[in-house]
């Protein structure tokens, strides 16, 4: 890693598991890949003089669901407030909303939606249907991300999704008029994903 970062003037974490089923059923795996992860780049970071560390947070990170994968985000950037208070690393946090896009898979939530849709006529979601969620294209989220390299972004904790908050309930009818064919619709409670 202090090799990695040698000689660079800004570093984007974006390594970690994200998935949150994985994440509740393997806490320990989440804080040494995610957390642990994090402060090792972080130091590297820091002995290698880097202007901007950039994280990939989620706009969620203070929310009530997402379960050890939120909970390891929150110390995450806690970790990172830190590193710029005592020893001066500049820091950029980005908080997304739920992307959708090109590349994604089955842990992606649309994907994952359009494909239960497809292959069995229902789609599961852990959660409520009155859910809010801001989705956003990746390729605007990328747009996003190289700009806030700009020195106005520093040490701000930056919220990249859609302009409009959806109800998981709206998308999953929106799928299912997409596809034009009737779609049955399961909600189970959050603490199963």
């Amino acid at each position: 890693v202090n090799t990695v970062v040698s000689g660079a003037d800004a570093v984007f974490d974006f390594a970690g598991l994200a998935d949150i089923g994985e994440s509740n059923q393997k806490p320990v795996e989440t804080a040494r890949i995610n957390v642990l992860g994090n402060v090792i780049l972080l130091e590297a970071c820091r002995k290698a003089g880097v202007k901007r560390y950039v994280f990939a947070s989620t706009l969620y990170v203070y929310g009530k669901s997402g379960g050890f994968y939120r909970c390891s985000k929150q110390a995450c950037e806690l970790y990172i407030e830190n590193y710029h208070d005592m020893f001066g690393l500049e820091y950029t946090i980005l908080r997304y909303g739920s992307l959708y896009g090109p590349r994604a898979d089955r842990r992606n939530a649309i994907n994952r939606f359009v494909a239960e849709a497809l292959e069995k006529g229902t789609i599961t979601y852990y959660g409520a249907p009155t859910a809010l969620r801001e989705y956003v294209h990746v390729d605007d989220a990328s747009a996003a991300t190289l700009a806030v390299l700009d020195p106005e972004f520093e040490n701000q904790n930056i919220i990249i999704s859609g302009n409009q908050p959806m109800r998981v309930g709206d998308v999953l009818k929106m799928i299912q008029e997409i596809l034009g064919e009737p779609i049955e619709f399961e909600f189970l409670a959050d603490d199963q994903s």
